[in-house]
């Protein structure tokens, strides 16, 4: 991983603003998020996108190959989900869904070394913002939603991750002097949904990512040894507080589940789980192939979904969804892409003095936290295109 300098590195200030590229963006991130109030359009919206990819990949044949070959273990799970179609149940559908997952890497790498991170949280704000008042006028035309309201979203869990990410977005761009009232409004919206959504997750998260912020400005303003005293202790707490919950058996696990409305199973991804574990032994080094397990009629899916009684295509935690796809090569490379870029937002904050530059490790350490209960990212999902670009637009195109 190489360092970044100050002199490699430039500012978003220096960067020519285009308005209708801010305004494609939008509404394409619209357009892949699959939003209850419009006509599903993912395909072609993302078919136009790979083209446009492809093209520009062509023009700029330099810059595309110098900064794809700097994000080669960013592409190196959907490259090797690719791969698995070799030796996949289902190898015709994994190769297919496999080849798109990969050009969501690839429209990043193509479109976005030059966009800047600034000018991409505020795209990012915008497309959130709008969805957000789809959510209000889904929430004031009526209904009935025992389990959570999920706004302009298919699930509840989508809005509360998407309203989770408002929060951070709109704050980062709050402290930076863009749009102050506009940014409040928005976040006391965002939680205002969020509190709706009854996404336990999504709320425990957006408390705990608050203090992500205070660490980054302790990195950047030199204070190491505070920090290293700080997170040692929060370590040592953790561990003393996991040896007291798992080791005595006390209510405090049961009442905090029961806070959030979920129960011992968390409302039953540990099911889910169970049987992912039954499946990761079939091939355990390379996986059984890239979502081969939900499409598949060799696998235990059909009774999955007949047991919990829903559709699902997803475990509830990437982290085991790769290990099951992948086997423990996929997941070790996946684990190893989040750690390289994590320290990379690391590297790329402790040389500036801002609250912008500290977005990107904020929001991959939350990633990474949400993929333990959710499946934000690993796929062609509009939360994996998000993070390819913050990663590109900030720090991994340099």
């Amino acid at each position: 991983m190489q360092s970044i300098s100050f002199e490699q590195s430039f500012s978003d200030s220096k960067l020519e603003y285009k308005p209708w590229r801010s305004l494609v963006l939008i509404a394409f991130l619209i357009s892949i998020t699959r939003v209850n109030l419009l006509p599903d359009i993912n395909f072609p919206a993302w078919l136009a996108a790979d083209g446009l990819a492809f093209l520009i990949a062509l023009k700029r044949q330099e810059e595309f190959i110098k900064t794809l070959d700097r994000n080669k273990l960013l592409l190196s799970v959907p490259v090797l989900s690719l791969l698995s179609s070799l030796w996949s149940l289902t190898p015709i559908s994994t190769a297919y869904h496999a080849v798109q997952f990969v050009f969501v890497i690839l429209v990043a790498i193509a479109l976005f070394p030059k966009f800047g991170l600034f000018d991409l949280l505020k795209c990012i704000f915008l497309y959130n913002f709008i969805i957000q008042f789809g959510s209000l006028y889904v929430y004031f035309s009526g209904g009935y939603w025992p389990e959570g309201f999920p706004g302009a979203y298919l699930h509840k869990n989508l809005l509360g991750m998407f309203s989770t990410l408002q929060i951070i977005t709109a704050f980062v761009l709050f402290v930076n002097g863009w749009n102050r009232i506009l940014c409040l409004l928005s976040i006391v919206l965002a939680v205002l949904l969020l509190i709706l959504s009854a996404s336990g997750t999504s709320l425990v998260l957006s408390v705990a990512i608050w203090a992500l912020f205070p660490f980054a400005r302790t990195i950047q303003k030199g204070m190491t040894k505070t920090f290293m005293t700080i997170g040692s202790l929060g370590i040592l707490f953790s561990l003393v507080g996991f040896y007291l919950v798992s080791g005595v058996r006390i209510e405090i696990v049961d009442g905090i589940l029961n806070l959030l409305g979920k129960d011992s199973s968390l409302t039953g991804r540990s099911v889910l789980w169970d049987y992912a574990m039954l499946a990761i032994p079939k091939n355990q080094w390379f996986g059984i192939g890239f979502l081969a397990y939900w499409d598949s009629p060799f696998t235990t899916a059909a009774g999955l979904q007949n047991e919990m009684q829903q559709d699902l295509r997803m475990f509830h935690n990437v982290y085991i969804e790769v290990a099951v796809a992948l086997g423990f090569i996929g997941a070790m490379l996946f684990t190893l892409t989040l750690v390289q870029q994590i320290l990379r937002s690391i590297l790329y904050f402790i040389e500036r003095d801002d609250y912008l530059s500290a977005y990107p490790f904020v929001f991959l350490v939350w990633i990474a936290a949400l993929s333990m209960t959710e499946n934000p990212i690993y796929g062609v999902l509009p939360m994996q295109f998000i993070l390819a670009t913050v990663v590109i637009s900030s720090f991994a195109s340099r």
